[in-house]
């Protein structure tokens, strides 16, 4: 009767893993409440500032507004992160308010979610 030959099994090390993250989340963070603010526009008297630039999440936000509900809807919702329940308010109730001022002012705050043009 043929014997069974049985070889030893090569035994290979587990791969190791490099913890070090492709892309570090942490360096050069963006910190909401040390933000560079600038200047936006002035109703009735009061100055509206905006930050310089947003949270890279928020152009996500603005997209599937715009997709789900138009550009109009996108639009105030922006606003209304931008310059808060106050501000927007201001702008939807000033009168002398064209469109063309509010295209540019559309334009201006997109721009902060597209972030600094390379």
């Amino acid at each position: 009767m043929p014997t069974k030959t049985t070889r030893a099994r090569k035994t290979t090390a587990a791969p190791t893993v490099d913890e070090t993250p492709l892309v570090d989340l942490t360096e050069d963070a963006l910190d909401p409440d040390s933000v560079e603010k600038q200047f936006l526009c002035e109703l009735a008297g009061v100055r509206y500032y905006i930050p310089v630039e947003q949270p890279a999440g928020m152009i996500h936000d603005y997209i599937d507004i715009e997709r789900e509900k138009g550009p109009d809807a996108a639009m105030w919702w922006l606003f209304g992160e931008l310059l808060g329940e106050d501000g927007t308010a201001a702008l939807r109730g000033y009168k002398g308010l064209r469109k063309n001022h509010l295209r540019a002012l559309q334009l201006a705050c997109v721009d902060t979610l597209r972030g600094p043009k390379e």
